[in-house]
């Protein structure tokens, strides 16, 4: 039977949610009167017997009160001045002198506060935190919205902070300020816990270790331990969906999961089969913690497995828009998550595309193409956003993808059957999987054009190209040219639309550093960077700027990264030693030598560096800058 469009009734609904959702996330007004403007407006649309446009307009003041109750929002008055901050650790993330955590947050200086998430980077490796840890340390709040302009695709801390809930950040906590309170477990914790249980259980039970790691990494959920090498082999072939858990994992789990409870179906408790089935999968995604990715493969295998139990049919289109529904209301801000938008994309457009080689007739021929046709689907749902967010594209992503679409059933099972029965048979045969595995994708990951990167568009060609993978569906289904025309005008004009960008040819950024102050200036395919770190220092600056600026100086095509040095002079640069110039700004740097004789008062900003005695009032007062930067 067609699909025919009115078959997703929950398609409106969803546009509407997120609609909701957006509105009160960016929006200045109170998200109260949003949701009460869109109550009014769901009135008179039912007064007019307009119920689509009522029902729509009720889902999108949910969505509007969803989004804004759990809208990070800290008073502006805590920002900017030392803080003693209580709350409970809900992740830690160990870098080698360094601890990053998120800490919810329930009190500020002593007095009970509405909860709120921050980022705090603790510069010690002691003492150890862990999630679920009670803490209490000084520290002074910051905004996760940049007061200046951050470097083009670079690292965006702001969008990082909408995706995870921040709403302050604690960039410099001392180990003399930190001190942890106390313990207290939550679900979160004990999930983690039993993960980190059965990741043991796992590397232990005879694999090979980088086996036993990739092994661990599909079944819990827990990258922790794989070599970053194997990584960006997997990434670069085009197959870094397969170490993160989505529909593909769970379909193998539920297939797992199906074979333990068989007896059941033979025992004609064919529906007792179906919602043990549905318990297991529903406990296996609070165990991994409830990703997006998980919860909505969860979800779709719930809507069938309770459409076979009542004797109806599901549209699975329609029950991939509910599963984005039910995860939007209780965690609206998935919406912003990468993982989220992959997944739900990917799925999408193979259940919209992947069935168009079923009609081929030759069943020797129909298999092959039908594993073709789902790969290509994945891919043209989710490559431009990921190339737009990672300027990057697999370029051998067929070939990896057929061959792994039949060998990760096969290794996880293995694996799986391994880790349960320690059996040699299990062991060695998984091995040799892995390896196969391993080695395709560094051949794969290195053949040809490899993976390619220095990607960049505008965003806004999303619109278009999106708007004609919905064209090209529905022309396929309702067989009509015209949509498929529509299609090719939406493609070309998406194509115009990415090749767009025309760069400048001089910018100047400030590089966020917690060593010195640090300008990246580009002027065509050159670029300097502008610092007042010291000798032992500007070492490290070398390292950081060119790995936080890499995608920004690869889409710009440029060709060197010096560091600026007295004497440089170009149409938009000078560097006179206390004195440079970038663009329209100048800058006075101040450090050991704080001799001012012979400089121009007025300048755009005044650098006090290291090394600097004098009074800074009384030389800010003498030079009359815009800005003081206090390095």
């Amino acid at each position: 039977m067609k699909t025919r469009l009115p078959a997703v009734p929950l398609l409106l609904p969803l546009g509407a949610l997120t609609a909701g959702i957006l509105a009160a996330v960016f929006s200045d007004i109170s998200y109260w009167w949003i949701a009460a403007g869109a109550a009014v407006a769901a009135i008179a649309a039912a007064l007019l017997k307009a119920r689509s446009a009522g029902a729509a307009l009720i889902v999108f003041a949910a969505g509007a009160i969803s989004g804004g109750l759990q809208k990070p929002d800290v008073p502006q008055a805590l920002y900017g001045s030392l803080r003693l901050i209580s709350g409970r650790v809900e992740e830690v993330k160990c870098g080698d002198t360094t601890q990053y955590l998120i800490v919810r947050a329930d009190s500020v200086s002593g007095a009970a506060t509405a909860p709120f998430r921050l980022r705090v980077t603790l510069r010690s490796a002691t003492p150890p935190v862990a999630p679920g840890d009670m803490v209490r340390f000084r520290a002074t709040l910051q905004s996760p919205h940049p007061a200046t302009a951050q470097i083009p695709t670079g690292i965006d801390m702001e969008a990082w902070c909408l995706r995870n809930r921040i709403a302050a950040l604690a960039p410099e906590v001392r180990e003399k300020d930190f001190t942890i309170t106390g313990y207290s477990p939550g679900l979160d914790t004990r999930m983690e816990r039993w993960r980190n249980r059965l990741s043991d259980a796992i590397l232990a039970c005879g694999l090979a270790p980088d086996c036993a790691e990739l092994t661990a990494a599909l079944v819990t959920g827990d990258r922790r331990f794989l070599d970053p090498a194997m990584q960006n082999d997997f990434r670069g072939a085009g197959l870094a969906h397969v170490l993160a858990l989505s529909g593909t994992h769970i379909a193998i789990i539920a297939f797992v999961v199906s074979l333990i409870f068989f007896p059941l179906r033979m025992a004609g408790r064919r529906n007792w089969q179906s919602l043990l089935t549905i318990a297991v999968l529903w406990g296996y995604a609070v165990f991994t913690g409830m990703a997006p990715s998980v919860v909505r493969a969860v979800i779709m295998a719930t809507m069938l497995m309770a459409g076979r139990i009542s004797g109806r049919h599901t549209e699975p289109l329609n029950t991939l828009c509910a599963a984005a529904v039910i995860i939007l209301l209780f965690s609206p801000y998935d919406i912003f998550s990468i993982g989220f938008q992959l997944t739900f994309l990917a799925v999408g457009a193979i259940l919209m595309f992947a069935g168009v080689a079923s009609g081929i007739r030759l069943r020797w021929l129909r298999v092959p193409a039908q594993w073709v046709a789902l790969s290509i689907s994945a891919m043209a749902g989710t490559a431009p956003l990921a190339a737009w967010y990672f300027h990057t594209f697999p370029s051998n992503f067929l070939l990896s993808n057929l061959a792994m679409a039949i060998l990760l059933p096969v290794f996880m099972a293995g694996g799986m059957l391994a880790a349960l029965s320690g059996a040699d048979l299990f062991v060695a045969g998984t091995d040799s999987v892995f390896d196969f595995c391993r080695r395709m994708a560094h051949t794969l990951a290195h053949a040809g054009a490899g993976e390619i990167g220095g990607i960049t568009f505008s965003p806004w060609a999303l619109i278009p190209y999106y708007l004609a993978l919905g064209a090209l569906w529905y022309a396929i289904r309702k067989r009509r040219i015209a949509y498929a025309v529509n299609s090719l005008l939406l493609l070309v004009a998406a194509g115009f639309i990415a090749g767009l960008p025309v760069y400048p040819q001089f910018e100047a950024f400030p590089a966020g550093s917690r060593y010195a102050t640090v300008i990246l200036a580009r002027e065509g395919n050159n670029a300097y960077i502008f610092t007042d770190a010291s000798p032992s220092t500007l070492r490290l600056i070398k390292r950081t700027v060119p790995y936080a600026a890499a995608d920004y100086l690869s889409t710009r095509r440029t060709d060197t990264l010096r560091i600026a040095m007295p004497g440089l002079r170009t149409p938009h640069l000078r560097h006179n030693g206390n004195e440079w110039i970038v663009g329209n700004d100048r800058y006075v740097v101040l450090g050991a030598c704080a001799d001012t004789t012979g400089i121009r008062p007025q300048p755009d900003f005044l650098i006090i560096s290291q090394g600097f005695t004098a009074p800074i009032k009384v030389t800010a007062a003498a030079l009359a800058p815009r800005h003081v930067i206090i390095s």
